[in-house]
């Protein structure tokens, strides 16, 4: 059985809440409005679970699909594909926690990251999927140009309160906490190399986006099974013509091994 390995939303959204990225990133469009509202948001979530006490895996899963329900009203189940509970950072001396995906009852692909810390913190990034229909709207018809198609993920940092509802697709994409996930499905190929063409051109729609971006190749009906993965900034390229066919082979065979 093939083995596989988390680029996908979880690994860039729960995964992160190591060192500094348990605090919110600022974010360059805030007024200082908008953080107090984050502050008094925060103040809130304390007082409502002050009185929580949870610790065991059993507790926090309970704690964390409760708290999912009570913010955006309606049922959420744990995704079992993806749920770990451990110490903070691998460390025993450090609090139990819960690393986890949720989506509501009845609709698998509306996925969200989640953590629980013991005795009573809860985050969630489930607000920011509100604005995906929209900036889909947007970018679908630019990556059309280019002659690419495939599924957009939004990640964003875990919070205790919510993102705006009033905001663009702009101001989501352009906040300094967002980065987008792109992935394209394809058949697995014989002959790697096969890949290299519909890479260049994800590669040619990638470069022109002036916002933090991952782009990921993978195999059909499967987004954690990846052929081929690249981030902005990668090698410190900025075109598809500093790739050369071999360093695009090479990412391949090293994505690939990652998934035996």
């Amino acid at each position: 059985m093939r083995k596989k390995y988390l680029l996908a939303f979880l690994y860039a959204g729960c995964l992160m809440f190591t060192g500094c990225s348990m605090d919110k990133v600022d974010s360059a469009k805030q007024t200082v409005e908008e953080v107090a509202h984050d502050v008094k948001e925060s103040v809130e979530e304390y007082k409502l679970h002050k009185d929580v006490d949870v610790h065991t895996e059993e507790e926090m899963r309970a704690f964390a699909l409760e708290c999912l329900e009570q913010k955006y009203g309606k049922p959420f189940l744990i995704d079992e594909t993806y749920c770990e509970y451990e110490h903070f950072n691998g460390h025993e001396d450090k609090p139990m926690v819960l690393y986890a995906r949720a989506y509501p009852e009845g609709d698998e692909k509306d996925i969200c990251g989640l953590y629980v810390e013991e005795p009573n913190i809860f985050k969630d990034n489930y607000s920011v999927n509100y604005y995906l229909p929209e900036i889909e709207e947007k970018i679908f018809p630019e990556m059309e140009q280019y002659g690419v198609e495939g599924k957009i993920e939004i990640d964003y940092p875990l919070m205790t309160g919510t993102i705006a509802d009033n905001l663009s697709a702009e101001d989501v994409i352009y906040d300094g906490s967002t980065r987008l996930f792109f992935y394209q499905e394809v058949a697995e190929e014989s002959d790697i190399s096969a890949y290299i063409p519909l890479i260049r051109k994800w590669m040619d729609f990638l470069y022109t986006c002036d916002y933090d971006w991952y782009f990921a190749l993978t195999a059909e009906g499967d987004l954690n099974y990846q052929f081929f993965g690249i981030s902005k900034g990668d090698y410190g390229y900025t075109s598809s013509d500093e790739w050369s066919d071999e360093r695009i082979i090479d990412d391949i065979e090293f994505c690939m091994g990652m998934n035996d």
